[in-house]
């Protein structure tokens, strides 16, 4: 991944360091997690509006994504882990 810079409001970065330590993660991951999950969720919402008839298998394929998600982020909590442990 190619570093980027962001600023951030000190109360916002807070609230992502806290929730990283209670997943287990860095806060790196679990931004880029919840940066996925929102972006994922709102393009499934605008696809879903434009295609009404098909929402029930969007939101099923949305569900099987999700759960990929988990586990990707389950993999790169044991990569941090294992490059901490270095």
């Amino acid at each position: 991944m190619k570093p980027f810079l962001l600023r951030l409001p000190s109360e916002l970065k807070v609230m992502l360091e806290q929730q990283a330590e209670r997943h287990g993660v860095s806060i790196n991951a679990e931004l880029v997690a919840r940066l996925r999950n929102s972006l994922f969720y709102e393009f499934v919402g605008d696809l879903r509006a434009k295609t009404n008839a098909h929402s029930d298998a969007l939101f099923s394929l949305y569900d099987d994504i999700m759960d990929a998600l988990e586990r990707l982020e389950e993999l790169e909590k044991r990569l941090d882990e294992k490059e901490q442990s270095k």
